[in-house]
């Protein structure tokens, strides 16, 4: 159980922070997009 449930809980941690790098990305260019407007 060891190795398998390691490696599928960084793999877990790894898709939670690509998205939350997307939804921080998405909300920098929507308030950059807001400001300029």
């Amino acid at each position: 159980m060891g190795e398998a449930f390691v490696s599928s809980l960084l793999g877990f941690g790894v898709a939670i922070g690509l998205s939350a790098l997307g939804l921080g990305l998405i909300v920098w260019i929507v308030e950059r997009e807001a400001r300029r407007a």
